[in-house]
């Protein structure tokens, strides 16, 4: 959960630094989110409840 205590979605980074890295923020619209960030460790679980935008537009639960 993030900081707002709302799912956090799990989002894939596209800088060239650290391109292809998993990592947490808070599920909320972009203009609504809180502070909250974490890089996503290599095995799953960081992030209670965590969402994912890769390929549904940042709503269906992981590994679901």
């Amino acid at each position: 959960m993030c900081d707002d205590n709302q799912p956090c979605v799990l989002r894939t980074s596209k800088r060239e630094n650290s391109l292809g890295r998993k990592f947490f923020v808070c599920g909320k619209p972009r203009d609504e989110q809180c502070r909250f960030f974490q890089w996503a460790p290599e095995a799953a679980g960081a992030c209670a409840n965590p969402l994912t935008d890769d390929n549904d537009g940042g709503n269906a639960p992981v590994g679901g």
